[in-house]
């Protein structure tokens, strides 16, 4: 009997959840606690925060991109077109990815690393976290479809 060989996608996704969950780990560990900013913080905020000084009200804008209310729409937005498709298991995942993420990160990570930001607990960031989720399911699902590459058109 001939053993089933593993699906490229589910590699990618192994590969992408293992990756996450040891930086996630180290970084956690390397935080524990921490008050105030790190050396790491210093070194490559200070400069960017330099350089988008006048610029604040755009930088806010852009980071407020990846709240939860705009995954949150980008979600349903998502699963609808892929609802109407047919592709009820890929539409399920841009919504509970996002979701999975945030609850685990506001009520587990947040209290396990415990690294506040004036009162409030700071890493890992909710908005990063829900990003990532969607954008990960958006790239197994074009994976599954079989799009390897990416084309740039050039106008």
């Amino acid at each position: 009997m001939r053993r089933p060989t593993a699906d490229p996608t589910s590699r990618v996704v192994l590969a992408t959840g293992v990756l996450a969950a040891v930086l996630a780990v180290g970084l956690g560990a390397a935080l524990h606690g921490h008050v105030g900013d790190t050396r790491l913080d210093v070194a490559l905020g200070t400069p960017v925060i330099r350089l988008f000084a006048r610029h604040r009200a755009t930088v806010v804008g852009l980071a407020n991109l990846g709240g939860p209310e705009t995954i949150a729409l980008l979600a349903v937005l998502l699963a609808a077109v892929l609802g109407a498709r047919g592709r009820w298991t890929g539409a399920a995942a841009v919504v509970l990815a996002p979701a999975v993420t945030g609850l685990l990160t506001q009520y587990v990570l947040k209290p396990v690393v415990d690294r506040p930001l004036n009162t409030e607990p700071s890493w890992p960031s909710g908005h990063a976290g829900g990003t990532w989720a969607l954008a990960t399911v958006v790239v197994v699902l074009l994976l599954r479809e079989g799009c390897t590459r990416v084309r740039v058109v050039d106008s």
